[in-house]
């Protein structure tokens, strides 16, 4: 028996290299966490092995990968932390090693998941002090987790650990990186990709597809008058107030230095003109920054299919609407484009 752990032990440093290269190069965790479980299930020689992950939303566990159990059991497993023995594994970190279930019976009820076992084993996943959640094995053996085993399961769930926690960084960053540290609307190279797909999926569905382009009259002279940071204040209070005032899924990115393009899914031409005179209401009846600024905005309003055929159309429609916008010569106007698009 001796021998066998000790082979496994060595085993797993040498499976592992591959693995931890796997998450250095950021590589899907979906594919390393697979990868690990089965690395998991050959080394440990367990019966059922997954990782159990505390939802940062909901804080309910979830399965993200595991083996012997069944599609259905994973997807429809959300669990609330209770009991005490689950609890002491999550928040203090005491590991569970069940035996033998004959003589531990209430709490392997506790931590049983799909399918009946002998002995069980499972360790906390965790990362800056901070549970993640853990990682769970069982056996048809009795007394199948030994210390060894139990090393080689710390060993594992801390490399699980590093790759969810790197997976949860990445997201942050990606996430500050598709915003406009200026303004808080989200960059236009990221936006714009959205706003392909989202249109793509308005024609497949037939339904219509309103943008309008928003430019903040003589922002130049706010810079002139009050200094760069009023003006990005001013702007990034104006982001804020026009998000309060449309629907989640409408999409908002700076456009230019002064200018921001919203995406209405779903809205004709005429109701996108409803959420532009809305907007433009809004904004007259507030004063930003502490320097209590009147803002004043052109838009131009477009839609699909009423102004253009694609989704290249409808922003050069929405251009030509705030270009007419702007003859008027003073702001709080709404413009519509004069051409249609293909």
């Amino acid at each position: 028996m001796a021998a066998t752990i000790k082979k496994s032990l060595t085993n797993c440093m040498h499976d592992m290299l591959p693995i931890l290269t796997e998450i250095n190069a950021l590589q899907s965790t979906e594919r390393i966490l697979h990868r690990i479980v089965d690395q998991i299930v050959k080394d440990m020689k367990c019966k059922t092995c997954a990782v159990i992950e505390i939802n940062p939303e909901s804080e309910l566990l979830e399965i993200r990968n595991s083996h012997n159990l069944s599609w259905n059991f994973t997807k429809n497993y959300h669990r609330r932390i209770e009991g005490a023995m689950l609890s002491e594994l999550l928040w203090k970190g005491t590991p569970i090693v069940i035996n033998d279930r004959k003589f531990a019976q209430t709490f392997a009820e506790e931590l049983q998941l799909e399918n009946d076992f002998i002995s069980a084993y499972a360790v906390q996943l965790t990362a800056n002090h901070r549970p993640l959640g853990l990682l769970y094995c069982d056996s048809d053996e009795a007394a199948h987790f030994g210390p060894d085993l139990q090393l080689l399961g710390m060993i594992y769930a801390q490399v699980i650990s590093t790759s969810i926690l790197l997976e949860r960084l990445t997201k942050k960053v990606d996430q500050l990186e598709c915003f406009d540290e200026e303004s808080g609307a989200m960059q236009f190279d990221r936006f714009f990709v959205s706003l392909r797909e989202t249109f793509s999926r308005s024609q497949r569905l037939g339904e219509s597809f309103g943008v309008l382009l928003l430019d903040i009259e003589k922002y130049s002279d706010i810079i002139k008058m009050y200094g760069i940071e009023v003006a990005r204040e001013a702007l990034k209070e104006l982001v804020a107030e026009i998000k309060n005032n449309i629907r989640q899924y409408d999409g908002l990115c700076r456009f230019g230095a002064d200018e921001l393009l919203l995406s209405l899914p779903g809205n004709s031409i005429t109701e996108a003109r409803k959420v532009a005179e809305k907007i433009i209401a809004t904004v007259k009846d507030n004063k930003f920054t502490e320097q209590k600024l009147n803002l004043s905005l052109y838009i131009g309003v477009s839609a699909y299919p009423d102004n253009a055929a694609s989704v290249d159309g409808v922003l050069t429609a929405a251009k030509n609407a705030l270009f007419n916008a702007k003859r008027a010569k003073d702001g709080n106007r709404i413009g519509e484009a004069d051409h249609v698009y293909d």
